[in-house]
């Protein structure tokens, strides 16, 4: 079955989320040629925020400098690429308050820790 999927998701003030689904069989949302393209109502911004629900313990061996990196956002109205990363310090963390009424949102496909079997569990918490 392959079933084409939207991958534009409406910013409200009620709190949306999306995930990164990686099936083979669906059309994935995320990737550089289908990113995941954010909207609000015009003159409105977007708040994006993760929520991470990876062990501290996973993040912990990394440098006060580096993150474990799930992805990154586009906001091209404010001529900006904001990363989507954890240091394992908090389990909601704000990226981004938009300038403009969208936003584009890729994940990286590099989020399945093979050493472990373990997928990397995020969601990506958006409210306009």
């Amino acid at each position: 079955m392959n079933e084409k999927r939207s991958c534009i998701v409406l910013a409200s003030k009620s709190p949306t989320h999306i995930i990164d689904a990686t099936s083979a069989s669906h059309q994935v949302c995320g990737i550089k040629s289908q990113p995941w393209i954010v909207e609000a109502a015009d003159g409105q911004k977007i708040r994006i925020a993760l929520v991470d629900f990876n062990a501290v313990d996973q993040v912990s061996s990394l440098s006060t400098k580096d993150c474990l990196s799930y992805g990154f956002i586009v906001d091209k109205p404010g001529k900006r690429n904001i990363s989507i990363c954890s240091r394992g310090e908090e389990r909601e963390k704000e990226l981004l308050l938009s300038i403009g009424s969208r936003i584009e949102i890729y994940i990286t496909r590099h989020t399945y820790d093979q050493k472990s079997d373990n997928q990397s569990k995020f969601i990506i918490k958006i409210e306009g």
